[in-house]
């Protein structure tokens, strides 16, 4: 019964972020898409890295593909390759502390975006500024959402 639970409530996680970020993907200030999928992939596989794979990022990087006008597939193979490299370092990375943490996700999300931006052809369109502001929201979403889903895990141990 835990286990179903714990499942339950990390799919729960997962459509509440698909929501939000196929909501702000279609506003079109580049400042405000916001990856909230794959912060709450990352953010899961730090956690609880045994209920969450690679399949699980390319199912839900292709389902936010579908849902807005990118090259099909871009966002599923980035998102495969990060959790893919982030489960590979899982061990590394999760000893390091939370500002090193928000460093790696700073540039992983700077990578992602440069690489997306490019194949989709919006990069000439978008500011610099713009830019390093949004990695920057990113990795400030990072930390509150990873000490809130710390907080749930020590209320909710039992579940874990």
């Amino acid at each position: 019964m835990r286990n179903y639970l714990l499942k339950l409530f990390i799919y729960i996680t997962f459509f509440i972020s698909l929501i939000l970020e196929i909501l702000f993907i279609k506003c079109h200030n580049f400042m405000f898409h916001i990856s909230w999928t794959l912060l709450i992939i990352i953010c899961w596989i730090f956690i609880i890295p045994a209920e969450i794979n690679i399949i699980t990022s390319f199912i839900f990087g292709f389902i936010i593909d579908l849902f807005t006008d990118s090259l099909l597939g871009v966002r599923s193979l980035l998102f495969s390759i990060v959790i893919l490299f982030i489960l590979n370092k899982h061990k590394f990375i999760i000893n390091l502390n939370i500002i090193n943490k928000t460093i790696l996700i700073f540039t992983t999300f700077s990578v992602i975006n440069i690489i997306y931006y490019y194949l989709n052809g919006y990069f000439l369109q978008i500011k610099c500024l713009n830019f390093i502001l949004q990695n920057l929201i990113n990795s400030v979403l990072y930390c509150v959402i990873y000490f809130c889903m710390k907080k749930i895990k020590y209320k909710y141990i039992n579940y874990f």
